[in-house]
């Protein structure tokens, strides 16, 4: 009986731990700023933690769910570490350009994170960008040339975005920015 009961004991634990963790990453999913302040007060080492699912933590999880306030007060603190990955390397400022997130995109890159950050699969994050069809993803590939990604970047590959896209407003924004030649 005693037995069992610390193993039951030594199980609420292991779940009592780990409940901050998924707490977070759902808060941070779900542009929740309260409950990040709230959980990073209590437990402040799941900041760069890689979450329960997914490989990411918690800012490159906000990154890819667009969510912006979440992102905004990360960054904000001092032991944020940018440069973390998802399990397949990825950092934010990629995940950014490949879901299409331009106003987050603009935030990160005033943080310092470098827009030609070239992933080791030989794309940078325009790239990423440029391979989307929404709207989101063309306003990304723009504020990655507002940055001063230039139009003609080369991924290793050789291709540019603009031969990488599909989509006619990405080409229009890679155009007027001097992209050169490709057409749909």
């Amino acid at each position: 009986m005693t037995r069992a009961w610390i193993t039951m004991l030594g199980l609420l634990a292991s779940i009592a731990m780990a409940a901050p963790d998924v707490a977070f990453h759902k808060a941070c999913a779900g542009n929740d700023v309260k409950t990040v302040v709230s959980i990073l007060k209590a437990a402040p080492d799941v900041l760069n933690e890689i979450g329960p699912d997914g490989g990411q933590t918690c800012l490159m999880r906000a990154v890819l769910f667009g969510s912006k306030a979440v992102v905004n007060h990360l960054l904000s603190n001092t032991n944020v570490d940018v440069t973390i990955g998802e399990k397949d390397g990825y950092t934010p400022l990629h995940g950014a350009g490949f879901q299409g997130r331009a106003e987050i995109a603009k935030i990160l890159i005033a943080h310092g994170l470098d827009p030609l950050d070239q992933h080791e699969d030989g794309y940078t994050p325009m790239h990423r960008a440029a391979w989307g069809g929404e709207r989101r993803h063309t306003e990304t590939v723009l504020a990655f040339l507002e940055a001063g990604v230039p139009a003609d970047l080369k991924a290793g590959d050789g291709r540019t975005a603009l031969e990488m896209t599909h989509s006619p407003a990405t080409v229009r924004v890679l155009m007027e920015h001097g992209a050169s030649g490709g057409s749909l």
